[in-house]
């Protein structure tokens, strides 16, 4: 007869997973900074696209400083080649009872949010430095 029924259960739970492989690659820390004609870049989000696998994501503090997370919040990014996008998208006034959806505008030149036209790229290497600047500009007309 068994007495403790969840423990049992807990065991079992605990040995399929001793047994489980994880896909999940090495990740190395990496980071950097945003700026926008030479001022630090706040709020944006930065997207690391590899040319296989998960991609990449942050979003930079006051000082437009960011750090990589790929599963969980500052968990680092695989090593290799990496597109990367910059995109930051404010609203143009506060939500109304009249308009609750107030309209958002791009802060950053578009170029720069899609992985298709930005130029920016990044080689993350294990044990590298890892520490990348972004200089955005605005378009010449």
């Amino acid at each position: 007869m068994i007495r403790h029924p969840r423990i049992l259960v807990s065991m079992m739970a605990v040995s399929i997973c001793l047994g489980c492989g994880s896909d999940r690659p090495s990740l190395h820390n990496a980071g950097g900074v945003v700026k926008f004609n030479g001022e630090p870049v706040s709020d944006a989000s930065v997207m690391f696209y590899p040319a296989a696998g998960r991609p990449s994501f942050a979003k930079t503090d006051d000082q437009g400083r960011f750090s990589l997370m790929t599963y969980v919040p500052d968990d680092g990014v695989a090593a290799g080649a990496y597109r990367v996008t910059v995109s930051k998208v404010v609203s143009r006034s506060e939500p109304t009872e009249e308009n609750p959806y107030p309209q958002a505008v791009h802060a950053l030149p578009q170029v720069y949010a899609n992985v298709g036209t930005a130029k920016l790229q990044a080689e993350v290497t294990p044990g590298g430095d890892n520490d990348f600047v972004f200089e955005l500009v605005a378009p010449t007309p």
